[in-house]
């Protein structure tokens, strides 16, 4: 709780209240108008910029190999095949939701800026919101010396994140919110982008009574323009899985999604969760963005036509590295649930097929491919097993993922606005 309160200083002694420069507002079009506008989607990179890390670290290395799945200790070249990829696809548009950086590591946000601008010099317009794992984070450090030794990274402050990230979506907004890190962005005659900050706040997670207000100006004026609009933010916007909601979810969501209701706003793209899926509510879809740093790379493909109708897709990450993330992704899944099963009198043959059940349901459950599967894993004996665990939470994880209301994740077509 202590450290919660000194983040919450440090963010508001670095300027959480900005004032807007009139010189890097424009209300003129990003993009000409066109019969389509592609935009590609990636969240959560976690990037660490190698300076700040080795493989021989072996503490950097446990940490990473017991976390989440992340695969940090390839960020460099995740990233590196992400930037070439994005180039050779060359969309209108490139959209960051948020946790840019690891954990907000000063040294991180320099290299990944300077990465950007080759998207940028290829004549692609670059956006980023932030996350809770950009600025002011107590959880900076560095792993560059082998062993076991690390020691504290210089962090972001919110104005270093304004100025390191000025040429990707802060400066020729059309607004910008005093109270947050919130921003409009005219992307052409009809459409426009909302990127919704609840980590540069004085309350994490929240949306101020004041930005609220800021985002209905901007939901108006874009009406006003018949401009359909697509929002963006790092936590989610509708409550994906009651599991993952308490520090996901935005909290005081209902407020967004009834001013959402009230103009006509359909799509919005988060991520933090590292899971893709893709969730609705009054109208209104929630795609949560998988990690770039988990499992198969994947980032999204949104086209917009020029009849307002939307189709979007996810797609793997070409890439190649020494150790294949499927299986170091599996193995983390694997020690999970070997821990939750510790002190429970399983034979070895039926432990081991319930550690290959968690596995390949994890699996495909961040893959956003679980509905093919849901059938057959709930007619599993290793499922009636895992979920007759009583105050077993990983038997409830298992429960939550293949109760919850499954689809294909990985696509979304909306028809055109009537």
């Amino acid at each position: 709780m202590i450290k919660r309160w000194l983040v919450l200083m440090l963010i508001l002694l670095s300027g959480c209240t900005q004032t807007v420069r009139e010189d890097l507002v424009s209300t003129n079009p990003i993009l000409s108008d066109a019969d389509e506008v592609r935009i590609m989607i990636a969240s959560d990179l976690h990037y660490l910029t190698p300076q700040l890390y080795s493989q021989d670290n072996e503490t950097f290395m446990k940490m990473i190999r017991y976390s989440d799945g992340k695969m940090v200790h390839y960020a460099e070249e995740i990233v590196d095949s992400f930037i070439n990829e994005v180039i050779e696809t060359n969309p209108e548009v490139l959209i960051l939701s948020g946790d840019l950086t690891f954990n907000g590591e000063r040294l991180s946000h320099e290299a990944l800026a300077q990465k950007l601008k080759r998207v940028k010099d290829a004549g692609i317009s670059v956006f980023v919101i932030p996350g809770n794992h950009d600025f002011s984070q107590y959880a900076a450090f560095d792993y560059h010396d082998e062993g076991t030794a690390y020691q504290r990274a210089d962090n972001t402050s919110i104005n270093e994140f304004l100025n390191l990230y000025k040429d990707y979506g802060y400066s020729n907004y059309a607004s910008m919110d005093q109270t947050s890190l919130s921003y409009r962005v005219i992307l052409n005659d009809s459409v426009q982008l909302l990127f919704i900050d609840v980590n540069g706040n004085e309350k994490e997670n929240v949306i101020s009574d004041k930005t609220l207000t800021w985002i209905e100006t901007q939901l108006i004026e874009a009406q006003q323009a018949n401009s359909q609009v697509i929002v963006i933010s790092h936590q989610n916007m509708v409550m994906h899985t009651q599991r993952f909601s308490n520090g996901f979810t935005i909290e005081n969501n209902e407020s967004l999604l009834n001013l959402f209701e009230t103009y006509g706003v359909r799509l919005g793209f988060s991520g933090h969760l590292h899971i893709q899926d893709i969730a609705t509510q009054s109208g209104f879809y929630d795609v949560a963005s998988s990690s770039l740093s988990v499992l198969d790379h994947r980032y999204g493909i949104l086209t917009i036509h020029k009849d307002t109708s939307l189709d979007y897709q996810t797609i793997p990450l070409t890439l190649d590295i020494p150790e294949d993330s499927t299986d170091f992704f599996n193995t983390i899944s694997y020690w999970k649930g070997y821990e939750a099963l510790e002190g429970y009198d399983f034979d070895k043959e039926t432990k081991d097929a319930m550690l290959e059940f968690v596995v390949s349901v994890n699996e495909h459950y961040f893959r956003g491919d679980l509905y093919a599967f849901s059938d057959l894993f709930k007619a599993s004996e290793s499922y009636t097993r895992w979920t007759q665990l009583k105050y077993n939470a990983f038997g409830t994880y298992i429960e939550s993922m293949l109760n919850q209301e499954l689809q294909d994740e990985n696509t979304l077509i909306l028809a055109p606005i009537r």
